[in-house]
Order: structure tokens, then C-alpha cells, then sequence
């Protein structure tokens, strides 16, 4: 075809493409082509109607009340990411540090990455100015520093508020942190680790991280907006990392197997399949070998419970356990030490004679399943016993449960686990006994409900025993 010569006279397909080409023919002759320009809409702001606590009326939007525009296409959260205070309470604290001193009691030192909120992170995206967050940032470093009283090993990280960084650390329409995020906040942690002598025991190896690509993220809080409000934004892509061992003749990703001294227990933004890759960022930043155990959909303390109930923390605990938990959860929920400390002494499980034990086939309302009396009434005062309870429905993961004392008094129990945490079954847990007036009663009878949805039959075997040793309480309990 002769420079600068378009035909013409065809009709249809062929027309419009010799037109393009003669449209790129005279483009050539007038100099270089320019890349197109396009013109991109702003997102529009969210409707009324995402200001109206009415309409977070289900399961999934209740985790995103409120919502409110941010700039840039920004959205958050003001239940859980505009917090202006955090932790738990007098009791809470106390209750941790407990479990910090059982752990280390194992050899276990416990690491707890207790991540700042999207609006401590990125208070610049606001665009409502009543967000106090010289206050919330005061909070969260009092809540660092509280933690750190009890035993715990805390990495700082309050460097990472108001942060500047080219790559955000959230998502813009997500409540997780991006895989730049979970960099960040990787090589901080391991900067901690690295300070303690039990570091320079662990087994050392090299790992290498690379970009493998993108990581499209359609956010929960559009979803959220999309239900509320019918508009939607578009995907966010952002740089996507994988981690391998250096030196391996493969080029192949590292499986979560195996039994390394660093153990991580978290939330979704943990786990392995988000590809966020915290725990490869982990084993590149402390040259060791991380077991990943994080687990989507378990509050904060679910992956946690799951792993101290399992076989490879009784065979062989880990020299560190980091525990990841966002900054939204106030580390505190009823029964969750209580179950924990139970864990570490797997139950009842170890001893050879529990002073009171009997399996029983339950039917619809109460059952008695534990009865101190029928002969000798056995001393069973204080709070230094373990009951642990296993149903023969391994899915079993609610327990109502009333206990009773010789005084008369009763005290409710309730446990719920997320169906994503496997504990079998097994609810195990002090007689912590928080209440006043229960401190030195008589443990007299346990009834329990038979689990909703679940048919007559279903038997459960109780059991309750002493703690193999007593434990230190401060003076609050």
C-alpha cells in the first residue's frame, strides 16, 4: 500500500479497518503516535442511605457500620477504623499475662502484632475532621506499653500511623492491609524478634521474596456500598509477592508444613491463600522458617485456640508464637484465657484419674452431666480445676452450659467458635469464676443444652480435674 493512500468505497468490517490504518498512515507522516488519553469520572459519594444505622441489618454488613467516604475513592468503617481507644480493660490485661507466663513456662515466648486501624494509618484519607486521631494514636501506644507490662513481647509499631509511603499500607475499599502493609509490618517484627536470645537458637536459612505479579482486590467495603447503596467502584490491583528458600534448585513456593520454632497464628490477614504473604515476608526478614496457621473468619483468638489444641504445639512448642491481631478487636472475650490456659494443659487429657467423669446422651433442654455428691462431697473450692467437655459431633462449636455451688449460686457459661476454627468437638476451660461471691464456693453440678439444629443422641463425655500446678493470680482475681 502507498504511503499516505487510504481505500475507500469498502463497506463494513473491512472499512473501518482500512480507516484505522490510514489514520495511523497519517500519523506517521506528522510525527510520533501519542499514547491515548482518557478521561477517567471520579467515583460518586455514597449515598444517604450508608448513613443509616437501620440498614447494616445482616450478618456481613453489621461488620462494616458505619460507612463514610474518604478521599480518592477512600472508604471506611467508623465502628472499627476510626476507634479513638483500644485494648481491653484492667482484667483483660492481667488475663493476657497470664497466658504470656503460661507460655513461656512451655518455652514458648509470645509475640502479639497488635495492628494500628486504617484510620491511624491513613488519617490523610479522611474527609470528616471529627475523628480525633492525636487521641487514638495516644490510646494505641498506651495499649503497646500495657501489653508489654505483662510479659509480652510487643513490636513497636507505631511507626507505621500517618504513615507517607507511596504504596498504601490498607486498601482503599478493603479492610486488609496490602502486601506492602504486610512488608512493612514484617520487618518490624522481626527486628523485635531478632533482639531476643532465643533468636540466635533458631534454625537460619535464607529465603528470597519476588514480585510474581498483580493482586486484584474487589473490596469488602464495596461490597458493603454495592448492598447499601447499588454503586460500585472498580478493582484495586496492586504488586503481588511470593517467598522461596534461597539456593533451592526449584523455584517453588514453601509449603506450611513441617515443624518450625516460629509459629503465626492470625486473622485473614494472615492466611496463605490472600496472598498478602506475611508469613513469607516473616521468613525473609528473620532468616527462619514461619508455619503459617492463620485462619479467615475466626475473630482474633480463633486460629490461636485451634493451634494450642493441636498435637504439633504438645509435641513440640514453637521458641516464638506471633500472634497477628488487627487493632479493631479489643483482645478481650468471654472464656477466651479461660480455654486458652485450659489448652496449654491439653484439658483434662494428661491425667490419669479426673476427680469426676461421665459421658451422657443428651436430649433437648438441660442435662446434668457432672454431680459432685451421691457419697463423699469431693473439695472441689477455688478456681485451680479444668473442665473439659468433648461432644461426639466433632462440628459441634456452641456450648450453654450452667454451673452450680454448694452456696447456691450459679454461673452461666457460654462458648462460641467460628465453624472455620477445628477443635474436634472439645470445649476446655478454668473454673475461673469472675464473679464475686464464687471464689471459694463448692463446684455441686454442670448441666448442659443440648447444641440447636443437633438430634437426641448426641453424647458428650465430662470430665473435671485439678491443674498440675497452681498458678500465680495477681490481686484483681
Amino acid at each position: 500500500m502507498r504511503r499516505g493512500h487510504c481505500p475507500c468505497g469498502r463497506a463494513g468490517l473491512l472499512a473501518a479497518m482500512f480507516l484505522l490504518l490510514c489514520g495511523l498512515c497519517r500519523a506517521e507522516e506528522a510525527g510520533p503516535v501519542r499514547p491515548p488519553v482518557y478521561r477517567i469520572d471520579p467515583a460518586p459519594p455514597l449515598c444517604a442511605r450508608a448513613a443509616d444505622p437501620k440498614v447494616y441489618n445482616t450478618g456481613f454488613l453489621r461488620m462494616f457500620s458505619r460507612l463514610v467516604q474518604g478521599r480518592d475513592g477512600w472508604l471506611f468503617r467508623t465502628d472499627q477504623e476510626l476507634l479513638e481507644s483500644f485494648g481491653p480493660d484492667d482484667r483483660g490485661y492481667a488475663d493476657l499475662g497470664r497466658l504470656a507466663e503460661a507460655l513461656k513456662k512451655k518455652g514458648v515466648q509470645l509475640v502479639l502484632v497488635y495492628l494500628p486501624t486504617r484510620g491511624l494509618v491513613h488519617p490523610d484519607r479522611l474527609l470528616d475532621c471529627t475523628y480525633d486521631f492525636t487521641a487514638a494514636a495516644a490510646s494505641y501506644a498506651e495499649v503497646l506499653d500495657r501489653l508489654r507490662q505483662q510479659g509480652i513481647l510487643v513490636p513497636d509499631l507505631t511507626a507505621l500511623l500517618a504513615e507517607q509511603e507511596e504504596n498504601a499500607f490498607y486498601f482503599r475499599r478493603d479492610h486488609h492491609w496490602t502486601p506492602h502493609g504486610a512488608r512493612r509490618t514484617a520487618r518490624l517484627v522481626a527486628e523485635a524478634i531478632r533482639r531476643q536470645p532465643a533468636w540466635q537458637e533458631l534454625d537460619h536459612r535464607k529465603f528470597i521474596t519476588r514480585r510474581t505479579g498483580l493482586l486484584e482486590k474487589y473490596g469488602t467495603l464495596q461490597r458493603a456500598a454495592l448492598q447499601i447503596c447499588g454503586q460500585d467502584y472498580p478493582l484495586q490491583y496492586v504488586d503481588e509477592y511470593a517467598t522461596t528458600a534461597a539456593g533451592s534448585d526449584e523455584d517453588l513456593l514453601l509449603d506450611d508444613g513441617g515443624e518450625p520454632q516460629v509459629v503465626l497464628v492470625g486473622t485473614s490477614f494472615s492466611r496463605s491463600a490472600y496472598n498478602y504473604n506475611f508469613a513469607g515476608f516473616l521468613r525473609q526478614y528473620l532468616e527462619a522458617d514461619v508455619l503459617n496457621n492463620g485462619i479467615a473468619g475466626a475473630g482474633f483468638d480463633g486460629a490461636l485456640l485451634q493451634y494450642l489444641a493441636s498435637e504439633d504445639f504438645r509435641r513440640e512448642p514453637p521458641a516464638f508464637l506471633v500472634w497477628e491481631v488487627p487493632g479493631y478487636y479489643p483482645l478481650q472475650k468471654a472464656m477466651f484465657v479461660e480455654q486458652a490456659l485450659a489448652l496449654l494443659e491439653n484439658g483434662c487429657g494428661d491425667r490419669q484419674q479426673p476427680l469426676l467423669r461421665r459421658s451422657v446422651s443428651l436430649h433437648p433442654g438441660s442435662n446434668e452431666i457432672l454431680f459432685n455428691g451421691g457419697g463423699t462431697i469431693l473439695p472441689i473450692t477455688g478456681r485451680d480445676y479444668i473442665i473439659d467437655l468433648r461432644f461426639s459431633d466433632p462440628a459441634v462449636n456452641r456450648l450453654d452450659a450452667r454451673l452450680w455451688y454448694m452456696n447456691g449460686r450459679r454461673e452461666k457459661v457460654t462458648i462460641r467458635h467460628s465453624r472455620n476454627v477445628d477443635l474436634g468437638g472439645r470445649f476446655t476451660f478454668e473454673l475461673n469464676r469472675h464473679q464475686p461471691g464464687l471464689e471459694q464456693a463448692t463446684f455441686l453440678a454442670m448441666d448442659v443444652e443440648l447444641p440447636p439444629g443437633l438430634a437426641d443422641g448426641l453424647r458428650v463425655t465430662a470430665a473435671i480435674c485439678r491443674e498440675q500446678g497452681r498458678r500465680k493470680r495477681d490481686d484483681h482475681h
